[in-house]
């Protein structure tokens, strides 16, 4: 699938965008996660994090462009999640870690495992929490 049709996909990387995205709310905020799913080579994850988050940014514009929702930008939280298979099996975390990785914040999981959402939302800090 092309975020954007048009643009010439045979130019490298213009249409590059994340595997997936999650959206819930939490005290008030709009967090988005970012998925990018990878084996055996993690190469590229962040910068496909960040084009869903640039796609994710350009949609919410276009939302209050056309009707007038207004989502202000310090009321959403981007986080990005990499699943990873070169991460060992282990037991599943109660906390996730979240780092800043380059202006992105981001936490690393190993796939093949059960992950839930609400792990996930109590592991994000709110910033007035």
């Amino acid at each position: 699938e092309k975020v954007f049709n048009c643009f010439n996909s045979s130019v490298e990387n213009i249409t590059s965008k994340n595997d997936g995205i999650l959206m819930f709310i939490k005290s008030n905020k709009l967090v988005v996660l970012l998925i990018e799913l990878k084996s055996n080579n993690s190469k590229g994850y962040l910068k496909q994090l960040k084009a869903g988050r640039n796609f994710i940014n350009y949609l919410l514009m276009q939302i209050d462009l056309f009707y007038s929702i207004n989502v202000q930008k310090e009321n959403v939280l981007f986080r990005g999640i990499l699943f990873d298979t070169r991460v060992r099996k282990g037991t599943t975390q109660r906390v996730l870690h979240f780092e800043d990785r380059n202006g992105l914040i981001c936490t690393t999981l190993g796939c093949n495992q059960r992950y839930k959402l609400q792990t996930i939302s109590e592991s994000i800090k709110i910033d007035y929490e």
